[in-house]
Order: structure tokens, then C-alpha cells, then sequence
């Protein structure tokens, strides 16, 4: 078969990025073909007026929807994998490839899709009061520390709720675990639509090298509060 991959890379490498390309990976080694459009957050620095155009691009990007249309002209793919769109991609994309005929899996990584931040956390609590269409609440907690961003994540969004853009252009959703798979399923989307299928881990990494007889613990993930660590640290 062939996939089309798009991903736009966050400031710093992070876990969506390995995973993307760990099934790209696991894709080619079964003899499939893929063709990868990518941006990255990594432009935004170097561009004139690059926070403003972020802000602009995540909401609505008609060079990212030409751009998609044009791939899938040229490569015709049997199905579009998704990762992440924010900021330059935009999910207006998806109306276009639903238009194009070309199934749309989505691989969920958090909770972006329900909540501005992602992370459904401020100031280090949880937080969910985004939930149900009130992302206003992202600008008025300042979630993001600073408000010009925080209105940025809220605006693109609640256009991308209120155009049904994921709902009504997604034809799966991927979650690697059952609980954001129940969080999704709460806040609306449809349960038949999304599955569960676990990280992509290389063998290596499945079958290490060492002594297993010792009892030992591991964690793989960024070092920020909302993953945990310190509970491991506790324990």
C-alpha cells in the first residue's frame, strides 16, 4: 500500500516525532511505500513575523491544503497518516483529503484535540474546564504563561470544533492507551472510530542486551512534571 505521513515537528524533538518515523520505519520494512510532508515549529524563529504567521497558519493554511491536494495528485495514496498539525500544517487540510476520496487515520498522542494546551493541565493541576466547547478558558487561565499564545491555541482550536474539521474528516483515531482512548470517547467522538494500538517499539529496545535477571526500572519521556517522573522518583 502507500501512505502519505504528515507531521509538523514541535521546537524540540519529542515522542510524536520518534513514533512518526518508527512507523514510517515499520511501514517500508513490510514492503509498503510512504511519502512524508513535514513542517517543523523549529521555522517559527527565523521567520519575519513568525509567532503572528504560527498563529495564522494553525488556524487556516491555504498553502498547506494546495500543498496536501497536490501530494495525493502525484503520490495517490491509499490512506493519509497523521500525526500532529500545529502551527503550520493546520487541520483545515483534512476537508481536502476527505473531498480527494483518501482515508484519514489519525494517531493521538494526547489531548490536543479537547484541549488547547494538549496536556489538560495549568500551573501544574489538572484542568478541563476547555471541555464542551469553552475554550475561551485557555485565554482567560493564560494557560500557556503568556497571553498572546494562549489566545493562539484556544482561537485555532474552537475553529477547528466548531468547522468539524477532526469529527467529521477522521475516519480512525489511533491512542496508544485505554484511558485517552475513554477521554476521547467522553468528550464526544465516535467510539467506533477509535482503536488502540500501543507505541511502536524497535526490537532492540524490546530484546536489550544485558542482565534481566536484576530488577530494575525505565522511563522513556520527556522530563516535565505532567509525565509522571517524579512519581517514579517517589516510589
Amino acid at each position: 500500500m502507500k501512505f502519505l505521513m504528515i507531521h509538523n515537528d514541535y521546537g524540540a524533538r519529542s515522542g510524536e516525532e520518534i513514533q512518526f518515523y518508527h512507523i514510517r520505519k515499520l511501514l517500508e520494512d513490510n514492503g509498503h511505500e510512504t511519502k512524508v510532508f513535514t513542517r517543523s515549529s523549529e521555522e517559527i524563529p527565523a521567520m519575519l513575523f513568525g509567532k503572528l504567521r504560527a498563529l495564522g497558519a494553525g488556524v487556516y493554511n491555504p498553502w498547506s491544503r494546495s500543498r496536501v491536494r497536490a501530494l495525493i495528485d502525484e503520490f495517490k495514496p491509499d490512506a493519509v497518516l497523521i500525526k500532529n498539525l500545529y502551527p503550520f500544517i493546520s487541520p483545515a487540510i483534512l476537508p481536502v483529503i476527505r473531498r480527494a476520496g483518501v482515508p484519514v487515520v489519525m494517531f493521538v498522542a494526547n489531548y490536543r484535540l479537547m484541549c488547547p494546551n494538549g496536556l489538560h493541565m495549568n500551573k501544574g493541576k489538572v484542568c478541563e474546564k476547555c471541555l464542551g466547547g469553552r475554550e475561551y478558558n485557555c485565554v482567560l487561565n493564560n494557560c500557556e504563561g503568556n497571553l498572546f499564545k494562549s489566545t493562539g491555541y484556544a482561537l485555532r482550536n474552537a475553529v477547528a470544533r466548531v468547522a468539524g474539521w477532526y469529527r467529521d474528516n477522521v475516519d480512525a483515531y489511533v491512542c496508544a492507551s485505554h484511558f485517552l482512548k475513554r477521554r476521547l470517547i467522553e468528550a464526544g467522538f465516535d467510539e467506533k472510530k477509535i482503536h488502540l494500538s500501543p507505541n511502536v517499539v524497535p526490537e532492540v529496545l524490546v530484546h536489550p542486551t544485558g542482565d534481566a535477571t536484576k530488577p530494575y526500572v525505565g522511563y522513556v519521556g520527556r522530563i516535565s512534571r505532567e509525565k509522571g517522573v517524579h512519581t517514579i522518583i517517589d516510589a
